[in-house]
């Protein structure tokens, strides 16, 4: 190389690490959006994706890039806009209770990206009343999969009957310990044992040990860092047992499908077991899955039909009604919980027997 060589060398190497370096970008989920509340199956969720090429498709898929097959795969399909953003709607589709990942395509460079969503428990009920003996659809979503569920009518379902038992004696050199107890479904989030507190997931802990619990089936395991001395090792937990008007054991041992969906028909306790007022539907399974819905023991109505705009006539049935009373105009409100609409009534009714 010659000496006039190496300056202009230099130079042209001095000239390249000027040059700014652009970073690659690839496809990117910048968010979703679903109120918490409202992240169950049939809810519709909004993702925001960027940096995707403009015009061409962008792919949303559920845990696994693939087909739809009733699991996982393709939700919805999209054009990406001229700034190289998309945004893809698709609703919540029967999933096994926790994390689930959302991924993104763009189908002309083939980049991907993925973003965590976490179904939630969800209880729904084919009545939100009803009187002794009727028959009601109660069907959750997002428990575990093939997992025991429960499912209690109760007042206040965060409140049960107290238990105890001992499932061993320590001798200083044992530290684990096992049991069943007597008295079950048990209340998640209830149960401790010497120094272990229940994190309301089926898990014991507590920075001396850990453990398990089955709420459905009432087995219990746990296992000390330390071996307990010659003490006897206590369970005290909370379980859910009838107690008229308080509580009612519907349902036990409903095993949930692999995708996490359980559904039974039960039937409204007899009213000497539970009398008329407002209670919570409430189901949990082994893990502690968990969610509740409002339900009236009492008047029951239905409509033929369910929506429509002012001037709608509607007809009203019923059942459980005071006998004898009429149901006139200023006795039929529409409400949404905050605002009540009186309706007109264009014909008045006696009730007759228990119907109207």
């Amino acid at each position: 190389m010659t000496r006039r060589a190496l300056p202009i060398l230099i130079l042209a190497i001095l000239a390249l690490s000027m040059i700014p370096v652009l970073p690659v970008m690839g496809v990117t989920i910048d968010h979703w959006e679903a109120d918490v509340g409202e992240r169950y199956k049939g809810k519709t969720v909004k993702v925001f994706v960027e940096d995707v090429t403009a015009g061409y498709d962008v792919e949303l898929y559920w845990d696994k890039v693939k087909a739809w097959d009733g699991e996982a795969g393709l939700l919805n399909t999209t054009e990406a806009g001229a700034a190289g953003e998309a945004e893809i709607w698709f609703d919540v589709p029967e999933a096994v209770a926790g994390d689930h990942y959302l991924w993104v395509v763009d189908t002309k460079t083939a980049d991907t990206d993925s973003i965590v969503f976490t179904v939630e428990t969800h209880v729904k009920l084919s009545a939100s009343s009803g009187l002794e003996g009727d028959k009601v659809t109660v069907t959750g979503y997002h428990f575990g999969e093939e997992k025991d569920t429960a499912i209690v009518l109760a007042v206040d379902p965060t409140t049960g009957s107290s238990g105890s038992k001992v499932i061993g004696t320590g001798d200083g050199s044992e530290t684990d310990f096992s049991g069943t107890l007597d008295n079950v479904p048990v209340l998640p989030g209830s149960v401790s044992v010497d120094g272990l507190t229940d994190q309301g997931d089926g898990t014991l802990d507590g920075g001396v040990g850990e453990g398990t619990i089955n709420y459905i089936t009432g087995d219990i395991e746990v296992s000390f860092d330390t071996a307990p001395g010659y003490v006897d090792i206590t369970c005290n937990y909370e379980y859910f047992v009838d107690v008229i008007d308080t509580v009612n054991v519907l349902a036990t041992a409903v095993e949930a499908s692999d995708l996490g969906t359980v559904s039974r028909r039960v039937t409204v306790p007899d009213i000497d077991d539970m009398d008329y007022g407002d209670y919570k539907v409430y189901a949990f399974d082994e893990k502690g899955n968990d969610d509740d819905a409002d339900f009236a023991i009492g008047a029951v109505i239905t409509l033929d039909v369910e929506e429509g705009p002012v001037g709608t006539v509607v007809e009203i049935r019923g059942r459980g009604f005071t006998n004898l009373q009429i149901i006139d105009t200023g006795s039929v409100w529409i409400t949404d919980g905050d605002t009540d609409i009186l309706c007109t009534v264009l014909e008045e009714d006696t009730v007759a027997d228990t119907d109207f």
